[in-house]
Formats: structure tokens, C-alpha cells, sequence
């Protein structure tokens, strides 16, 4: 499974909820994994914009808590979600786009099948190829981050 190039770092998953069907999931380039969260991070940003400014001042004092919370040692609110689900930062459409390589669908894998996806699998998907490329994230203690860091 080692190899330096992302692309040949594949892992079959069962689609758990709709079996015996499964997929082929490819670990994801650092240019990809950035793509996910710029795209999540536009998507947020689009979704402020039509909230108006109060909704903006509002997530600013909770984002304000949130840096006084980690000067104080402390895990904010924000940290600490972002902590329980790592997938939170990451557009889950683009991550599945990008390390999706096959499915025992009889449906093609291209954009119009992954925009067609249920919120169930979409999820499955995305939190597996993520788990992939960065399994540090989905670490139960700073042991296992370590460990997964210099396996991954």
C-alpha cells in the first residue's frame, strides 16, 4: 500500500447501508484535499453573505470566544467540533469527486453520479477517502495522531 504517489493508494470499502455493493477509494493529493476545503470554505462563505451582517457578527463573536478559549488553554466551540468531525472543513462532494476510482453501481462515476448521490453514501464516502488521505484526523488520542502521522 506504500507508495509515494497518491493515486496508486486504493482501498475497497463496503457501502455498508446498500450491500454487497462497494467502492474503490483513492487517497488524495495535498492539491485535491486543498480543493475540498477551499470549495467548503466558499460554501460557508456564500452562506454568510446571504445570512447578512448580523448573522456575521454573530459567528465573529463566537470565533472571537473560540480564539480566547485556545489562548486560555481551553477548546472552544468550534475547535472541538471541527475535533469530533474532521469532515466539517472539507466540501464532501469535491473529496468524493477527487478519490472516488470505482463503485459497484451500474451508474457511471462522474459528476452527474456524484451530485445524484443520497447524504447517507455522499458521507460514507467522503469520510472514508479522508480517513485515507489523513487518518491523524480521525485519532482518539495524541498517541494514535502520532501514530497515524507517520503512517500516513
Amino acid at each position: 500500500m506504500s507508495s509515494v504517489f497518491t493515486s496508486r493508494i486504493t482501498k475497497d470499502i463496503d457501502i455498508t447501508h446498500d450491500a454487497p455493493n462497494k467502492a474503490v477509494i483513492r487517497k488524495l493529493a495535498p492539491r485535491h484535499l486543498e480543493a475540498a476545503a477551499k470549495e467548503s470554505q466558499r460554501e460557508s462563505l456564500e452562506y454568510m453573505r446571504q445570512m447578512g451582517p448580523a448573522f456575521l457578527r454573530e459567528v465573529q463573536a463566537l470565533t472571537a470566544d473560540d480564539e480566547k478559549a485556545k489562548k486560555a488553554g481551553e477548546t472552544g466551540a468550534i475547535a472541538a467540533a471541527k475535533a469530533r468531525d474532521p469532515l466539517l472543513t472539507f466540501d464532501k462532494a469535491t473529496l468524493v469527486a477527487k478519490g472516488l476510482v470505482s463503485w459497484t453501481y451500474d451508474a457511471k462515476v462522474d459528476a452527474a453520479s456524484i451530485e445524484d448521490l443520497d447524504e447517507e453514501t455522499l458521507d460514507l464516502l467522503a469520510r472514508e477517502i479522508l480517513r485515507l488521505t489523513k487518518p491523524a484526523l480521525f485519532a482518539e488520542s495524541p498517541i494514535e495522531s502520532e501514530d497515524a502521522q507517520v503512517k500516513g
